[in-house]
Parts: C-alpha cells; structure tokens; sequence
C-alpha cells in the first residue's frame, strides 16, 4: 500500500478518532490497536515507480472541516454519513 502522512493541525482528526473509537468500543467492537498515523491512502498496490514520483511532491495546504463516511464497491462510492470534523 502507497500512503502520504498527513502534516499540519491534527488535533480535531486525531480528537474526531478517539470519539469514533470509544464509540465503538462501548458497542462491541473490536478496535485495532495499532498507533494513528494519519494519511491519505494513494494505492492499495506498492510500485517503486510511482514511490519514485511522489518522493519529493509536497501537496497544497487546504482546510478539512467534514468528514464523510463512504462505502465503496465496485468502484462506486456512496456516502453513508458525513458531519463536521
């Protein structure tokens, strides 16, 4: 898997996921336990070559004040919730 980090004021992400995880804590289920990195997945499928692009790219800024919640089959997304973040 290919992903970029995530750089800037990570508060409200990382306060929005504690609210999501003891949600769904407090309702059975499981939780992974590995550390919150937050970041945008670029591929599901690691190539060398596009690593070898992006080394260098540095996005642009932009705000994120919603978050959505999506479902995707088939290529297909369809938003299944969204609020403020």
């Amino acid at each position: 898997m290919l992903w970029a980090g995530l750089l800037g004021d990570l508060e409200p992400l990382t306060a929005f996921r504690e609210r999501v995880r003891v949600a769904l804590t407090e309702a059975g289920f499981p939780i992974d336990g590995r550390p919150f990195h937050p970041h945008l997945t670029i591929s599901y499928r690691f190539d060398r070559r596009v690593v070898a692009a992006l080394a260098d790219y540095a996005g642009p800024s932009w705000e994120v004040d919603e978050f959505s919640l999506v479902s995707s089959a088939d290529g297909e997304y369809h938003r299944l919730w969204a609020g403020p973040l």
